[in-house]
């Protein structure tokens, strides 16, 4: 099929007049650039394995790994994985996001899906940090924090990507 296809596509472009040729592979051309400038920037943005030298969670048989990183403009986005072992659901608001780098700037935050989530049990939940104006030459954070009001915290420190 594929074939089949490429041969009528190449007999069309033959059927078109030369001075269209040159234009048609100049435009080409533009989209190939685009697609290596994409592929590169995507290369250089991530999404980068994350790992912490310490991952803690106060919240009692749950489960939290962070995954990865990844740079959105001037924004970085934590991406992790929340999982409840216990037999009953589990209700965590979000009160306290904190991302910190190691020269001890705090950034601003936000968590999705929202900042109070139920946490079925056995079912892995995704959530991603976001943390908003971090300079590009930033690569190790001292604090990635989601803390709860009651439950207690999910923490990960020490975290590079």
């Amino acid at each position: 099929m594929k074939k089949i296809l490429i041969t009528l596509l190449f007999g069309m472009f033959l059927m078109i007049p030369q001075e269209s040729h040159a234009q048609f592979f100049k435009q080409l051309g533009k989209v190939a650039e685009n697609v290596g400038k994409n592929m590169l920037d995507n290369a250089t943005n991530g999404p980068f394995q994350a790992s912490a030298e310490k991952a803690t969670c106060t919240v009692t048989d749950v489960t939290c790994v962070l995954q990865t990183v990844t740079r959105v403009d001037a924004n970085l986005q934590f991406a992790a994985t929340i999982q409840n072992e216990k037999d009953d659901d589990v209700n965590m608001e979000f009160s306290n996001v904190r991302v910190v780098d190691t020269e001890g700037n705090s950034y601003d935050c936000s968590v999705t899906p929202n900042k109070n989530m139920e946490l079925l049990s056995g079912v892995p939940v995704k959530v991603t940090i976001t943390a908003f104006n971090v300079p590009q030459q930033i690569k190790k954070f001292t604090l990635v924090r989601l803390g709860t009001a009651s439950e207690g915290k999910v923490e990960w420190r020490g975290v590079t990507f």
